[in-house]
């Protein structure tokens, strides 16, 4: 894993001094080395942090160049099927000088151009500076689910790329705020697609590349990847026997390393699903790591012991008592843009102390949305059913029930998915602020800038995928909250740590067959979500696992508030953006118990922790 950085200057020279200071901020995503490339003529640069996984001699350092000095790469991210990749383009007259699968993407490049991405299955970030007939283009990728980050800025005549957002804001563009950005982030806890928190900066969304042709300003950003369209023609037993296979390889792969590698293992399905293979795979006595809080029951350490004695793992549990006064304040000023996922910090903690024994981790991500393992899709599919079997009278009286519960109380969401229909009843559970309340907890000012109903809108458009309506939930969580919340999560609690972590049930051929083959009621079947994969598992993992329960990776929301985050919400100052008064109310209403509204004020308080890191 690494960091990389490029900028291209017309009107201003570029030094080896700007490019280390943008790659300098980021360091701890590659300890072992670093590197610069600076054009002849001083308008280019790329910077390179290194974190070695293969090949560790001093031949795979970056920006690597090709044999002829013409094409500069500098790559994030790991290819898992270089080997074969690299014997196809040897056999093509291709002459490599390393063994990283950095310098395959090069020759890879060099062979097939843009269409070079299509060729590569891994997690990857790159950019590459072309100076091939005395011009300079750029082109730039990112992987199919968006594991590694990517973001980039064309901003008065520069052109510049980063792993991280401070990068950009190191190489000198300003934090203007991008007001619809503000208003995503609070509906939908993260900032989604290409937009991005400074108005000057995109990210490459996942399964996109870009070129940018330096000569003629030229900007164009295309996608090579898609979930496949539905097509059902085999069996629960082919199924099985195809995930299986395709598990059992994408772990495999995974596990080719120059450095120790072990596994995150919560005690859920997808993390012991993994380790299991992983032993198989690796004949035992793999190290797998847990975390917990003390004083807290809302953890799965009991399950994780389980599978670990059944699985013959050398087995480390982490048991933190949080200092939140410290803790939630550092780990929240590594994030460049607010995200809404408390379970950043039990993630950052688990990479810390996993990074002790082992440089690489295997983990579960991806599991849910690709196999249809959340309970808010249960909860969707019983409102569309219920709504379906009701008259239109009985919809209404519904809807104009759900306008009179409180939003955090049992049943708000359930009604008003009778009342409104497909869509509503997956899209309006997941909008943490609702469209009528952002017109009291947005200043007048801001509210006017903004459409405060357009992050539903986006939510929901892509709802319009041909799958059944579980499918449409998973897509939809796939293309959003996976890639622009829960990746971006993971990549930077355990970058920071200089910890590489690796997702097998991520791999696009996994995701493909499941879209591609597996109906809903494969996926949720009885009332057992994940059905697929628990069938699977029942083969490897101990019969005495509860393997219908979920307790999510996070901490108890009261722990919190009893203890830090509501005093700690009220030494903010006052903002353009957030009525004042209105947050003292939702911290009244969660004081007094009315309303369940714990998850409200982290939002509130990833916001404003970022307002006070960047802008002062």
């Amino acid at each position: 894993m690494c960091g990389i950085f490029g900028l291209h200057s017309p009107h201003s020279p570029v030094s080896p001094e700007t490019i280390r200071a943008a790659t300098e901020c980021i360091s701890y995503r590659g300890t072992d080395d670093e590197g610069t490339y600076i054009s002849a003529d001083k308008t280019t640069g790329l910077g390179h942090r290194r974190l070695s996984i293969l090949d560790l001699s001093p031949a795979g350092h970056q920006p690597m160049p090709d044999d002829e000095g013409k094409i500069h790469i500098v790559f994030n991210g790991e290819i898992y099927n270089f080997q074969e990749l690299r014997e196809e383009l040897e056999s093509g007259g291709s002459v490599f000088r390393s063994n990283s699968d950095t310098e395959v993407i090069i020759y890879a490049y060099k062979k097939w151009g843009a269409e070079c991405v299509r060729f590569l299955n891994g997690m990857f970030a790159f950019g590459i500076l072309d100076e091939r007939g005395g011009k300079k283009k750029f082109f730039l990728a990112r992987d199919r689910l968006g594991k590694k980050p990517l973001f980039y800025s064309n901003h008065k005549g520069r052109f510049i790329f980063a792993s991280e957002l401070k990068q950009i804001l190191v190489a000198g563009v300003p934090t203007d705020i991008h007001e619809e950005a503000v208003n995503f982030y609070f509906s939908l806890g993260y900032i989604p697609g290409e937009m991005c928190i400074v108005r000057d900066v995109k990210k490459l969304r996942p399964g996109h590349y870009l070129v940018y042709e330096a000569e003629k300003g030229s900007l164009t950003v295309e996608q090579f990847w898609d979930l496949p369209e539905f097509h059902f023609p085999k069996s629960e037993e082919e199924f099985l026997a195809d995930i299986e296979e395709l598990i059992g390889d994408a772990v495999r792969r995974r596990l080719v390393s120059d450095v120790p590698l072990g596994a995150f293992l919560s005690g859920g399905i997808d993390s012991s699903l993994v380790a299991a293979f992983m032993s198989r795979i690796h004949g035992g006595g793999i190290k797998t790591f847990s975390v917990g809080f003390e004083g807290s029951t809302r953890n799965e350490l009991n399950y994780a012991s389980l599978v670990a004695k059944h699985l013959g793992t050398i087995h480390t549990q982490i048991v933190v008592k949080p200092d939140l006064s410290n803790d939630l304040e550092f780990v929240s000023g590594l994030l460049d843009e607010p995200i809404y996922d408390n379970s950043i910090l039990p993630t950052y903690y688990l990479s810390k102390y996993t990074r002790k024994h082992v440089t690489v981790a295997l983990s579960g991500d991806g599991g849910d949305e690709i196999f249809g393992g959340y309970i808010h899709y249960k909860s969707a599919l019983l409102a569309r059913k219920l709504g379906d079997l009701a008259p239109q009278s009985i919809k209404s009286l519904a809807g104009w029930a759900s306008s009179f519960i409180p939003e955090g109380r049992f049943g708000k969401n359930t009604l008003y998915g009778i009342s409104y229909g497909d869509n509503a009843c997956f899209v309006y559970p997941s909008l943490i602020f609702k469209n009528d309340e952002k017109g009291s907890f947005f200043t007048a000012d801001f509210g006017r800038m903004i459409d405060a109903g357009e992050p539903a809108r986006y939510r929901e458009s892509f709802m319009s995928r041909n799958y059944d309506f579980l499918n449409r939930m998973c897509y939809a969580d796939i293309k959003t909250e996976l890639a622009d919340d829960i990746l971006v999560k993971v990549d930077r609690a355990s970058m920071f740590n200089s910890l590489e972590v690796r997702c097998p049930l991520l791999d696009y051929r996994i995701a493909e067959y499941a879209f591609r083959h597996i109906p809903a009621q494969f996926k949720i079947r009885n009332g057992i979500k994940k059905y697929i994969l628990k069938k699977i598992a029942r083969k490897y993992l101990p019969r005495e696992l509860e393997l219908e329960r979920k307790q999510g990776f996070d901490i108890p929301g009261d722990f919190l508030m009893t203890t830090y985050l509501a005093d700690r919400l009220l030494e903010f100052p006052k903002n353009e953006y957030i009525e004042r008064s209105y947050i003292k109310k939702l911290i009244e209403d969660q004081q007094s118990r009315k309303i369940y509204l714990w998850h409200k004020l982290f939002v509130l308080y990833f916001f404003l922790r970022w307002l006070e890191t960047w802008r002062g």
